[in-house]
């Protein structure tokens, strides 16, 4: 199989997994408009429960992660060709799930809550400033909630997806002890970064960091830890060689 074939099935996996995922998120808010609607059934004012929307938004994107993890380890190893033993796929995902699970999903949960606070406060500020009562206001955040499992959860599952296969994808390799990588940048009209398109093909040790320019660093596109700026719509992979 070419490189270029290799990229395309790459491509295909991951707009696979991503549009997976965005109904998942999609799901995620929708579970949390039915908990807005039986938390305020009886209310005399608009109760937004946040700690019930980490909680929801806590376990879809566990469930996310893992699924991802899972898929990217067997395509990967497949489209390679990498011999791998079961108890190294097997250490390989423990070791990405823990890392997430220690040190970046809470964060990961907590910023998206934020997010939505954000977005519902201008909602709740905006009807106030327009005179709605309890009912109008309470539709308008509900109505804000459905945007959101459209518009938002598309940015978000394209993230997550990203994210997950080139962690993973990087530790598969690093087990297979693979020497080279190869940065790809795949971003379009809206979603290419100077600073990506710089190193598209660029060829380093498996070990070496990529330099994003500004003192920002990272073995890989979408690594953990990588301000917002590098990773929200970015569609930048790596490949090994």
């Amino acid at each position: 199989m070419t490189e270029k074939e290799k990229i395309n099935k790459l491509k295909r996996f991951e707009k696979k997994l991503s549009e997976r995922n965005r109904k998942k998120i999609k799901l995620m808010f929708e579970d949390f408009s039915v908990a807005l609607i039986n938390n305020n059934k009886f209310s005399v004012k608009i109760d937004i429960d946040y700690s019930k929307f980490e909680e929801i938004a806590k376990k879809y994107l566990s469930e996310i992660f893992y699924y991802n993890v899972h898929s990217t380890v067997n395509f990967f190893s497949k489209l390679f060709g990498w011999q791998i033993s079961k108890n190294k796929l097997k250490g390989i995902i423990d070791t990405v799930l823990n890392n997430h699970n220690k040190k970046y999903a809470a964060e990961k949960v907590t910023k998206i809550t934020e997010t939505t606070k954000k977005l519902l406060n201008k909602v709740l500020t905006d009807s106030q400033r327009d005179g709605l009562g309890l009912k109008g206001t309470f539709n308008r955040i509900l109505e804000k909630v459905k945007e959101m499992g459209i518009n938002r959860a598309k940015t978000i599952a394209r993230t997550e997806t990203s994210m997950a296969i080139n962690t993973t994808s990087f530790k598969t390799a690093k087990t297979a002890k693979i020497k080279k990588k190869k940065w790809i940048h795949l971003g379009g009209a809206y979603t290419s970064r100077r600073n990506h398109q710089m190193l598209n093909n660029k060829i380093i040790n498996i070990d070496e960091y990529f330099d994003l320019g500004g003192g920002i660093r990272c073995l890989y596109p979408h690594e953990s830890g990588l301000q917002a700026s590098e990773v929200v719509n970015c569609n930048c992979l790596i490949i090994f060689v």
